[in-house]
């Protein structure tokens, strides 16, 4: 071998085509299939169930501030979403007080 092969400025384009060929080849000769999706009951939660959260800071100079408040609802419309019935569910945050000022949320 000749001193300095690999660092020839002809050998390094080819060697890194060489080695994209080759990984081309790797991956377009395997086959790719999608898993088949799981059926599963869900009980967890119905419909018309919510959750209703409270959040504050609490410091000991002003004790417990209420900074804003999510809704999270379970709708009775059902979906369907890639073929599948799901739960529509909606969810809300609202910020409170003088949290407003500063930071607003209606989302």
């Amino acid at each position: 071998m000749p001193k300095g092969f690999f660092s020839a400025p002809s050998v390094i384009p080819k060697l890194l085509a060489l080695l994209l060929f080759s990984l081309f080849l790797e991956v377009s000769t395997g086959t790719v299939s999608a898993q088949k999706l799981r059926s599963h009951s869900n009980e967890a939660f119905g419909e018309d169930e919510f959750l209703r959260l409270r959040v504050y800071y609490t410091s000991m100079f002003t004790g417990s501030v209420t900074a804003g408040e999510a809704t999270i609802q379970v709708t009775t419309a059902k979906r369907k979403f890639f073929g599948r019935e799901v739960w529509h569910i909606v969810a809300e945050g609202r910020s409170k007080g003088a949290f407003n000022w500063f930071f607003k949320v209606r989302n």
